[in-house]
């Protein structure tokens, strides 16, 4: 986050096993970002849980169980919305896309699991969104990296 924010990354709970806890950027809020002559903002909400590594004894891993990450303009219109919250919606299981125009946001577009590097990319590349770190590719390659290694859907 620390790429494209100063937003402060607040959670709930502590950390008990198996326990579901919310992350949320910006107390929840979406949050400006800076760009040329459109301001965007963003709001990013994560629930997870800790639990035991299921292959290294010992060890513990956090598990992503739900993500919203939405994409508004300056006014505070939905752009992109990617959401994936398997037990919440159990008719839709799988991660998607929302697109804000009036005629599509209430399909649930398919995607493959969206990682908040990949969203933070898309900001910085294709909306131009400007970092607040020079080497802001590296941090997020290292990161998208660690995700790609321990990411499981159970």
């Amino acid at each position: 986050m620390s790429c494209v924010t100063t937003a402060q990354v607040h959670h709930e709970g502590g950390y008990a096993l198996d326990t579901r806890y919310i992350l949320l950027v910006g107390k929840g809020n979406s949050f400006k970002l800076l760009k040329g002559d459109n301001a965007l903002s963003i709001s990013i909400l994560l629930h997870y849980k800790i639990i035991q590594h299921p292959t290294v004894a010992g060890t513990y891993k956090i598990k992503t169980s739900a993500y919203y990450y939405t994409i508004n303009d300056a006014n505070g219109k939905e752009l992109l919305a990617y959401h994936w919250h398997p037990t919440e919606t159990p008719d839709i299981p799988y991660p998607h896309l929302h697109i804000g125009d009036p005629k599509l946001k209430k399909f649930h577009l398919p995607t493959g699991r969206v990682s908040l590097e990949q969203v933070l990319r898309l900001l910085i590349r294709d909306f131009k969104v400007k970092p607040k770190k020079a080497n802001w590719e590296a941090i997020l390659n290292e990161t998208q990296d660690l995700f790609e290694t321990y990411r499981s859907w159970h």
